[in-house]
């Protein structure tokens, strides 16, 4: 499945830089926008996670649209059942490209499909009851801060964004997000990868809701 996604993820971009180019109807530039998410802030409030996120795409003839996302991911959680806490503050980075499959590139509304790769760097501590020591069987502390990871994913992306007002609209996402590698240590792989989610599954879904801005020049 990882390289079924990173196979699209590479024909879609570069799908998409070779039809822009090829066709000379229009200026190849209509601009930018500018989006920032929703979803990430509320979840967060609502749970141990989340993110606060914007994103940047340029405008190429109101069909493809190379995009670059980036935000900061929170996680501060404790398992029910070991009491096992876990937690990371820590910037990600996604890149990819977005295709308006609507015939009509000039109507304000858009429907698209794309593709992303992501990355974070990060540090996560983990820490939890005392443990006995198998062979002495005296207790110690379970806490370990600072431990590092470098994870990366990619994702196919399904989304509409519909006009509001003049240069403004609203728009959502869904996300398929698939694990490409996810860095740990000896002690424990991260539970949570800002910018991905929750790493108890190789794959996951994910969602944004935007407030979208277009600047035209």
């Amino acid at each position: 499945m990882r390289r079924v996604l990173i196979f699209v993820f590479v024909f879609v971009f570069v799908q998409g830089f070779v039809r822009s180019f090829a066709q000379e109807k229009q200026s190849v530039f209509n601009g930018i926008t500018i989006g920032v998410d929703l979803v990430g802030p509320v979840q967060r409030l609502a749970s141990d996670y989340g993110t606060l996120e914007g994103a940047l795409k340029v405008n190429l003839k109101n069909t493809y649209f190379p995009v670059v996302e980036a935000g900061l991911g929170m996680a501060d959680t404790e398992d029910d059942n070991t009491n096992i806490k876990y937690k990371t503050s820590a910037p990600f980075l996604r890149i990819g490209l977005d295709w308006n499959v609507l015939k009509n590139k000039e109507q304000a509304n858009r429907l698209f499909v794309g593709a992303r790769y992501g990355i974070s760097m990060f540090n996560y501590d983990i820490s939890g009851p005392a443990i006995t020591d198998p062979v002495w069987g005296g207790q110690g502390d379970f806490d370990i801060s600072g431990i590092s990871s470098t994870s990366h994913w990619a994702e196919l992306v399904l989304g509409v964004q519909v006009k509001i007002l003049k240069n403004f609209h609203m728009g959502w996402s869904a996300r398929y997000k698939a694990k490409i590698n996810f860095g740990g240590s000896d002690y424990c792989n991260p539970y949570y990868v800002p910018g991905y989610g929750t790493t108890e599954s190789s794959t996951t879904w994910g969602a944004t809701y935007h407030l979208i801005w277009d600047l035209k020049w």
